[in-house]
């Protein structure tokens, strides 16, 4: 079974990454953990900041994608999975739905967060994802 967890570093992709680890056994089942960043935080884009300033843009880019991925990676360990970790520049959604397309998993695992209140339930991007994957989806708030 080939599992994509899309993951922000949130805690509820850390949890979601947990609920699925616990719930899948340790063999049989193949991990890919998603990071997807804005591009305002893409750390080679064009422009006239000095030297120091974009070296200290990119070691923080950097470290923003390996603290989100690590978080959530820590969660599959703790039941004895591995992962392997997929980065991305973009808009959520569009980079999920890509990624869906590419590896074709047989479940996406997810964190749910958004606007509390009885208009809107789920966020922007697992809404996106729950409408348009072909595959369940399964949300952890």
């Amino acid at each position: 079974m080939k599992v994509l967890v899309p993951t922000d570093g949130s805690e509820p992709a850390v949890r979601a990454a947990e609920f699925v680890g616990a719930m899948l056994p340790a063999e049989g089942a193949t991990f890919e953990v998603l990071v997807v960043l804005s591009y305002s935080l893409y750390p080679y884009r064009e422009g006239s900041e000095e030297p120091k300033a974009r070296e200290e843009r990119e070691r923080a880019t950097v470290d923003a994608v390996h603290a989100a991925a690590d978080a959530t990676v820590r969660g599959l360990r703790t039941f004895g999975h591995e992962a392997v970790v997929e980065r991305r520049f973009g808009i959520a959604s569009d980079e999920i739905a890509a990624e869906i397309l590419h590896w074709a998993p047989d479940l996406i695992v997810m964190g749910r967060r958004g606007v509390r209140g009885p208009a809107r339930w789920l966020g922007s991007v697992s809404e996106h994802v729950l409408h348009h994957a072909e595959v369940p989806v399964i949300l952890v708030p």
